[in-house]
């Protein structure tokens, strides 16, 4: 079990710890602080405790030191703002104006999906927070823009893993949403449903309405035609 003692010549708790198949070790914590001076030392010996640390394992106890040691701070450049923030910035000078916007624009609102989160390390992020994002941006975007936010999530963890900040992407795993004609074949109008669009359209509407439903027409695009003074056969019409 860890244990804390004050050296004689030092104004500093040392922390005594035990990792199994080593000999005890001791370290200064650096703290004055008695409870905090504790707390070092709980985690340290937590890290030493089981299998082997992964390089990530090791980055998450760092930064939790990190913030032992200085009231909380994040360690800097680790955090899941920070580094997302430092990211935009560098695309935003590599890429072209829109381009960055539509980076910038992903990967502000990723941080604000995931609220207090935001401020742990990167290594925290789960497929979790990126399904999260995905699904509430599906609840009010289509989903072309909201399959394309969690594209740019993914480029970017892509980076965080080539410099060593993750062992994995996160993001390769989440799949994208499908559209709701992906979903589902989309009915027809029914009669009455037909019948109350007919009442609330304007005259030019209504025959472009009654032209699609007696010729079954899905999409109808007409250009170049003035219904009230040529009629519907002047210009050019599309169907699609």
């Amino acid at each position: 079990m860890a244990s804390i003692h004050r050296h004689p010549n030092s104004k500093f708790w040392y922390c005594c710890i035990n990792i199994p198949g080593h000999r005890q070790l001791q370290r200064t914590t650096k703290q004055t602080d008695r409870r905090k001076a504790y707390e070092f030392a709980q985690k340290l010996e937590s890290a030493g405790r089981g299998n082997a640390l992964t390089d990530i394992q090791a980055r998450k106890i760092l930064a939790e030191i990190y913030a032992i040691r200085n009231a909380g701070e994040i360690l800097p450049g680790s955090s899941v703002q920070e580094f997302f923030k430092s990211w935009t910035a560098n695309k935003i000078r590599e890429t072209a104006v829109a381009t960055g916007v539509r980076y910038s624009t992903a990967i502000v609102s990723f941080i604000s999906s995931l609220g207090k989160r935001a401020s742990l390390d990167i290594s925290a992020i789960s497929p979790r927070d990126i399904l999260n994002f995905r699904d509430h941006l599906v609840s009010r975007l289509s989903t072309s823009t909201a399959n394309h936010a969690v594209k740019i999530v993914r480029m970017a963890l892509k980076d965080a893993q080539a410099a060593d900040l993750v062992s994995t992407n996160v993001g390769i795993g989440v799949r994208q949403a499908k559209s709701s004609q992906q979903r589902g074949r989309r009915r027809p109008f029914t009669l009455p449903e037909i019948a109350r669009i007919l009442r609330a359209a304007h005259a030019e509407w209504r025959g472009l309405i009654l032209f699609g439903v007696y010729t079954g027409q899905k999409a109808w695009r007409y250009s170049g035609a003035y219904l009230a003074k040529c009629g519907p056969g002047a210009g050019r019409a599309r169907t699609r």
